[in-house]
Parts: C-alpha cells; structure tokens; sequence
C-alpha cells in the first residue's frame, strides 16, 4: 500500500479541495487506523455494533491533531467506501449546503 503521507498533501486547502483518505467505511464497526510507521491500515478492534459509523470516516493527509494523528474527516456519500481509497473533497462550511 502505497504511504499517504508520502504521497498526498492537505489538498489545495486556499482553493477549497482537501484531499481525504478512508479509513472506516459508513456502517462498519471495525476501528482502523493508518498506521504511519507501516504505512498499512490496520485493525485496532471491532467495537459492537451499537457503535457502528453512521458515515464514512477517514483522515486528511500530512496534518497533525493534537493526539497526534492526522485530522479526522468525516466522508457524507449514500453509500459506505471502501477503506484505503483517496479522494478530493470540496470543503463546505456547516452552514452551508452541499449539492
């Protein structure tokens, strides 16, 4: 698997694209987390399913949080994605609509 944060940034963030890559798709309860010393995806547990993603869930490439992963990203699509696909995303603020 190819390393992200080798091979992505942010995204054109001033232009409003920001790149993103899934991690957990809408409806698993599998927690996977990119694991940057591997550069894989890897199973950190399987949680119940009570706490199943609601929707796609991924991270924003060569950022740092204060947990010290990358930046959280949430992924809204009808259906869930696969783990470990790339995509740029147009960002929109909360208060506005997306179409």
């Amino acid at each position: 698997m190819a390393d992200f944060n080798q091979i992505l940034d942010a995204g054109d963030v001033d232009g409003g694209i920001i790149n993103v890559v899934v991690e957990i798709p809408q409806g698993s309860n599998h927690k996977i987390e990119w694991n940057r010393k591997l550069a894989v995806m890897q199973l950190d547990r399987v949680e119940p399913q009570l706490f199943a993603k609601p929707t796609n869930y991924g991270f924003i490439p060569q950022t740092l949080d204060e947990d010290g992963d990358e930046l959280d990203a949430l992924i809204i699509t009808d259906s869930p994605l696969p783990t470990g696909i790339f995509l740029g995303s147009t960002h929109h603020r909360r208060d506005e609509v997306c179409r």
